[in-house]
């Protein structure tokens, strides 16, 4: 593994460990186990494991364990379908769950950034397993999917005792960490087009956001597939 992503595993245990703080609601209620909607648990599951895939990935390949590496990211050819229907079904969950106090457009306009990031995960996912046999690549595609998971993480903690309530952290956040990426690898001229397509991407999406949810081509379509 090339120098400076010996510890890149760091990365993925701190948006493991920003988990509990962001998802704290669903923590609080995971002593009611059987009463939590099983779809949740589900959910919250196939992301632990995702999430421990990518730390444990990068080890591995530091202890020169290409076996078990290559048979662990073989088990993700099913895990991460399994996670991306997951996040379908967890929007398909919240827009049910918040028909009763949104209206109509309200509730349409909401799954636009979850339905969004849950596409960009998936395409990010396929764009590193199509470069698998380019490990620089494949790597570099990895990390941008994984920002992904920034986003919802990020978007459920108050910053507001920061008086960072009015902004968009997980929007910003996510930005910022491509920017640094695509940084980090333009100053030592290293393979870092995989950012720059990530960064394109994001804050397309971000740019989107606030201007697509509510117009009537997105409401058409979002009322077609709900």
């Amino acid at each position: 593994m090339e120098k400076g992503y010996r510890k890149i595993y760091f990365l993925f245990i701190i948006i493991l460990a920003l988990v509990p703080i962001g998802f704290r609601r669903y923590f609080q209620l995971f002593t009611a186990f059987f009463e939590v909607p099983i779809v949740l648990h589900f959910h919250a599951l196939l992301m632990f494991a995702w999430c421990v895939t990518l730390i444990v990935q990068p080890i591995l390949i530091n202890k020169k364990k290409y076996q078990i590496h290559r048979k662990v990211g073989k088990i993700s050819y099913l895990l991460v379908p399994m996670v991306i229907v997951s996040m379908w079904l967890i929007i398909d969950y919240s827009f049910i769950h918040t028909e009763q106090v949104l209206s109509g457009d309200e509730n349409l306009a909401q799954i636009f950034f979850p339905i969004s990031q849950m596409i960009l995960f998936t395409l990010f996912y396929i764009l590193a397993i199509v470069n698998k046999h380019n490990a620089p690549i494949h790597m570099r595609y990895i990390i941008v999917s994984s920002i992904v998971l920034l986003g919802p993480t990020i978007g459920r903690i108050d910053f507001s005792s920061l008086g960072l309530g009015s902004f968009n952290m997980d929007l910003i956040v996510m930005d910022i960490v491509m920017i640094l990426l695509v940084t980090k690898d333009a100053l030592t001229k290293k393979y870092y087009k995989p950012y720059w397509v990530g960064l394109v991407a994001y804050c397309g999406l971000h740019l989107a956001y606030h201007y697509i949810p509510k117009t009537e081509i997105w409401l058409n379509f979002a009322d077609i597939i709900f």
